[in-house]
């Protein structure tokens, strides 16, 4: 079969426009205009160009293959997570120790574990599809995420953990989950939240993931570092009005009153810089994104590419989300990215590689109905 055939150039053009977008928003951050160094404008660039080599090198390989190597996957993947321990390559930062220090840059090895996750979920999902009825089974789906959860709590990375939990979930649908199951766990969950969150949470999370979600239940309250990143954050998307104050001359960001403004809050610059039409328009390329990975799900030529997909898109939905529910303050503070926008080199290549699965998947598919 021609590998070229179900190639998806619309949405490897789509990220090469939010990629573009993005060096222009973290110049902006990192003041590179006033003579800062573009250092990391140069790593962004990197990953995403050696992001574009890997999508074509993956188009060489049939993604059913990975079935044969799920075990190597799943270990290689919590393998990934312990090298954060190893003396002199694991590194803290921002209070988790989740990264390695590769001299040129510090790579996440979460960002190898969702798609290693992916790659062996998918497959069981495969082989239960329909079968997922009871609470039971629900539990034993479970087994397989739990070893990379507890490390990622452990490290603590709360939003990696979230992350986690929105792929299996979005995964688990389309595995046709009984959502009779589903509701009563949220419905116990919602009754009973109060006191996982007095007995349950207060003991599994750090003190300051703790102050993060009480501080975004007081949001009234300006005295926390979180609240005040968020705060000065909605002050810079206010100020831009409809048609923003220009690029690279937001106020808040050029005062340096934004924190993190080159990856947590990079929605905020964009807010302050192109106003209101500057931010719907980044919000519709992303759900032009969003939907052409769903409709390449839908044509996918067999369930596990579906569910790769469907792991893929409930990754990059979350973390669109949460990281534009930050700059507004709707969710609380967690540190996502905002996909191929946000820098990270290591954010940056791993969704690269995430889109080559997805192409790989495309080059294969053939119209089917559902």
């Amino acid at each position: 079969m021609d590998s070229n055939k179900g190639f998806d150039k619309i949405l490897l053009l789509i990220v090469t426009i939010l990629f573009l977008i993005g060096e222009v928003l973290i110049a902006s951050a990192i003041h590179v205009p006033d003579g800062a160094s573009p250092k990391r404008l140069i790593v962004q660039f990197g990953a995403f160009m050696l992001g574009i080599v890997m999508i074509f090198a993956m188009k060489m390989i049939n993604y059913d293959d990975f079935k044969r190597y799920d075990k190597h996957i799943y270990i290689i993947s919590i393998l990934s997570l312990l090298l954060v321990y190893v003396p002199g390559l694991g590194k803290t930062m921002g209070g988790a120790r989740g990264w390695i220090d590769l001299k040129i840059m510090y790579f996440q090895p979460i960002e190898i574990a969702k798609i290693g996750f992916i790659l062996v979920f998918a497959k069981y999902l495969e082989k239960n599809s329909g079968n997922i009825n009871t609470l039971k089974d629900i539990v034993k789906a479970f087994i397989i995420p739990m070893p990379i959860i507890l490390l990622l709590l452990a490290q603590p990375d709360l939003g990696g953990a979230i992350v986690f939990f929105c792929i299996i979930f979005g995964m688990l649908f389309l595995a046709q989950i009984n959502m009779k199951v589903v509701n009563r766990a949220i419905i116990v969950t919602v009754l009973t939240f109060p006191l996982i969150y007095l007995y349950v949470l207060d003991k599994i999370l750090k003190p300051y993931q703790m102050s993060r979600i009480k501080d975004f239940f007081a949001f009234s309250s300006t005295a926390t570092a979180d609240n005040y990143q968020v705060f000065r954050s909605i002050i810079a998307i206010a100020s831009g009005g409809i048609f923003g104050q220009g690029a690279f001359s937001g106020t808040q960001n050029n005062l340096g009153f934004l924190s993190v403004s080159d990856s947590d809050f990079i929605f905020s610059v964009c807010g302050e810089e192109y106003g209101i039409m500057g931010m719907f328009i980044v919000i519709g390329i992303y759900f032009l994104f969003m939907s052409r990975m769903l409709g390449i799900a839908m044509s996918s030529k067999d369930l596990y590419g579906s569910l790769i997909i469907v792991g893929v898109l409930s990754m990059f939905l979350y973390q669109f989300i949460q990281n534009i529910g930050m700059a507004i303050g709707i969710m609380p503070v967690t540190g996502v990215p905002l996909p191929f926008v946000s820098y990270g080199g290591s954010s940056m290549l791993m969704s690269m590689i995430a889109i080559g699965l997805i192409e790989n998947v495309a080059s294969k598919r053939r119209k089917i109905n559902f």
